[in-house]
């Protein structure tokens, strides 16, 4: 608990003292003494905490969500970025109609709560590892990636448009 508390402190020192320097809105001057104290014992939201939420397993419930959310508040976390890394336990697989429900509560209950909410463009701890992703070989000694990859396709409404295809990209 006291390693804990040291590190918050800590990271909310250095985020407090980036965001002290004025982020670049002009010239930086020398605040008083009172004004860092005040600056440090209630930081600009900007300035605070946000974390990684992790839905270890499937067992995610929508009173399990809010009694995170409520000690977010009550600890100062003003926002978070979910993350899903699957298992076996519980009835909200992921994707399933139950876990896009779960997320949409959260999302939901985030948005009352004040609180910033982040998610990732898919499943697992590294960000393009689901196996949708198709294998690119980055170089000649047999390595192989993942990548993300976008395509922008502009259509109308009420017009058929043909599917869109992927194609594979040389490394850059």
């Amino acid at each position: 608990m006291k390693k804990t508390a040291v590190i918050l402190l800590t990271v909310l020192s250095l985020a407090w003292a980036v965001s002290a320097c004025g982020g670049g809105k002009g010239p930086a001057r020398e605040a008083s003494i009172d004004e860092l104290q005040a600056g440090f014992q209630n930081p600009p939201k900007e300035s605070r905490v946000r974390v990684w939420w992790h839905w270890m397993g499937d067992d995610v419930t929508e009173s399990g969500i809010r009694a995170d959310f409520e000690w977010f508040k009550r600890v100062g976390i003003v926002g978070f970025h979910q993350f899903n890394l699957g298992g076996s336990q519980g009835d909200a697989k992921y994707m399933s109609d139950v876990w896009k429900d779960r997320l949409y509560f959260a999302a939901r209950l985030a948005d009352s709560l004040g609180l910033e909410m982040g998610v990732p463009s898919c499943a697992g701890f590294s960000a393009t590892a689901g196996p949708w992703v198709p294998y690119v070989s980055f170089n000649n000694n047999g390595l192989e990636f993942k990548i993300l990859q976008t395509i922008l396709k502009i259509v109308k409404g009420g017009n058929a448009f043909s599917p869109l295809t992927l194609q594979t990209r040389k490394p850059m």
